[in-house]
């Protein structure tokens, strides 16, 4: 019997651990892709009178930082990076690593107050991944670009909502990197040709 209850207990531990594992992602403990497009679908299902805001979050420099300094340090700078985001939580919020260096951040909040609530979370992401990282030969100053869409304001559904965000990191990092852009700041004409790019 007691045999039983520890190959029980082993069996029970190794489900829990296979159920993490399928929801996070291993280096950073953050939701995975999976695990935030399932959050995603249900804020969209439930926002009710609520707005959802989606926010790419796209690291700059990082491609240096692993080629000056190696995969280990790429690696503990994405931990400080998803403690960073982590500290920018509030209740009700989703952080996730989508993979490499780039993240997303999910919020809800009443459609009147919505834009100006992703924008200020966006411009807090911005501030808190000002990240100097020190090589032999200088710093190397780490930022992040943030891609904003906004439900349903500027998408219908998921798969929009995503591209959408997309699009804006992509002009984001077109106009120079180190920045948190939206549809409101793009001028007609250069979105226009913008929305008609593929998403990465």
């Amino acid at each position: 019997a007691e045999d039983l209850a520890i190959q029980k207990a082993e069996a029970d531990a190794a489900r829990e651990r296979s159920d993490y594992l399928a929801d996070h992602d291993i280096l950073t403990g953050l939701p995975n892709r999976r695990a935030f497009m399932g959050r995603l679908k249900d804020y969209m299902a439930t926002s009710g009178d609520d707005g959802v805001g989606l926010l790419f979050v796209d690291l700059d420099r990082f491609k240096d930082v692993n080629d000056t300094l190696g995969h280990d340090a790429g690696d503990a700078l994405l931990l400080q990076v998803a403690d960073a985001l982590r500290a920018v939580l509030r209740d009700g919020d989703c952080v996730a690593r989508l993979g490499g260096d780039e993240f997303a951040f999910l919020l809800k909040a009443p459609r009147a107050a919505l834009r100006q609530a992703a924008q200020a979370v966006g411009h807090r992401i911005q501030e808190s991944l000002q990240i100097p990282v020190a090589t032999p030969d200088g710093t190397i100053q780490v930022g992040c670009t943030v891609g904003i869409a906004l439900a349903p304001d500027d998408a219908g559904d998921v798969q929009e909502l995503m591209t959408r965000a997309d699009h804006m990191m992509y002009f984001g990092k077109k106009r120079g990197r180190n920045r948190v852009i939206q549809m409101s700041d793009i001028e007609p004409d250069d979105l226009a040709v913008l929305l008609q790019r593929a998403p990465v």
